[in-house]
């Protein structure tokens, strides 16, 4: 069972990189996803730059957390998980509310998002937790 923790891990590195790509591009490589600024019309933002400090530090900083101490098998390693499934969903289920246009990617990461949840719930139930 400790290699599912280890691929468990590697799931959630990978979000982690998804998220600081996706503040990356948003931020710093002039607009590499076509926004248009007035995608932000609904929100209190005026620009990018905000959500996209939450996006890379605190969403994928979560992920990259999770990922870190599954691989280490560090002691609160399941509540990391579970922190940075709900991360992801907070944001997901903000950005879908806030902003008034869809994209299908949206419901991958919410997809995304539940898996990590239910993966965190299976493992809390039948893996041994350290004390």
């Amino acid at each position: 069972m400790k290699n599912i923790t280890k691929i468990f891990s590697l799931y959630l590195f990978i979000l982690g990189i998804s998220a600081v790509f996706g503040a990356w591009s948003i931020n710093f490589s002039d607009n590499m996803m076509q926004f248009p600024p007035d995608i932000l019309s609904t929100t209190p933002f005026t620009t990018f730059v905000i959500p996209g400090l939450i996006l890379g530090f605190i969403v994928g900083g979560t992920q990259f957390l999770g990922a870190i101490m599954l691989w280490l098998n560090a002691r609160l390693q399941y509540e990391a998980a579970a922190l940075a499934g709900f991360t992801l969903l907070i944001w997901m289920c903000t950005e879908i509310f806030m902003i008034p246009s869809h994209h299908w990617i949206q419901i991958v990461y919410l997809v995304f998002a539940m898996i990590t949840l239910a993966a965190t719930m299976f493992f809390l139930k039948y893996l041994p937790i350290k004390k």
